[in-house]
């Protein structure tokens, strides 16, 4: 059976890095790990959904991408599997960023519609403080109109992590890492050691 272990956060708070480096320390101690970002299981439809959204408004954005996230559970292949998939960003940023940028208008609302999707064997959650993630900011070379929208008002970033956490509580174990507290190989530790304390590998 395949273990689902979600690696999420906001902008510049170090998930990509953390889910490639967890991805790299799982492999080296024989466990067959992948790095995944994007649907799970790819398809025409939700393809479709996702080629949508990159120009629909704020509202109807979330619904293609809620969507594309709910169809993974109606295919979900990962039971035929014996391996440990690291989700670089997932169903819980859909509704985090659905929250925080439709308000009341958002289908999630109500967080009953966690309901609609895969529960992962666990959450990892990376975070930094804002100052980090200005600097991160600098030296990152593509960046988008939403980076620099938070980036600019302290309580726009607060904002969104608040609604990252209120999710993220829906979840019995996640697992919150400051990924600027310490090097980065000891935050890929911290991680592992997580992941074998709750036998989750």
């Amino acid at each position: 059976m395949t273990h689902l272990i979600v690696i999420e956060g906001t902008e510049y708070a170090g998930k990509t890095t953390l889910a490639k480096m967890l991805v790299n320390a799982l492999i080296y101690r024989g466990v067959d790990a992948r790095y995944n970002k994007g649907d799970l299981h790819p398809n025409e439809t939700a393809s479709e959904l996702e080629r949508k959204a990159s120009t629909a408004d704020d509202a109807v954005r979330e619904l293609f991408y809620t969507t594309a996230c709910a169809l993974d559970k109606d295919i979900d292949v990962l039971r035929q599997h014996d391996c440990v998939v690291i989700q670089d960003r997932y169903w819980p940023s859909v509704m985090a960023y659905g929250r925080y940028l439709n308000g009341t208008r958002s289908i999630h609302a109500s967080l009953e519609t966690h309901r609609l999707f895969i529960e992962p064997a666990c959450i990892i959650y990376a975070y930094c403080s804002l100052a980090e993630r200005g600097r991160r900011h600098e030296r990152r070379t593509v960046k988008s109109d939403l980076d620099r929208f938070l980036l600019d008002d302290a309580q726009r970033i607060g904002a969104l992590e608040h609604e990252m956490r209120t999710v993220l509580a829906l979840m019995p174990r996640t697992l919150a890492l400051d990924t600027a507290a310490e090097h980065p190989e000891a935050t890929c530790a911290a991680a592992q050691k997580f992941l074998v304390e709750g036998a989750i590998i």
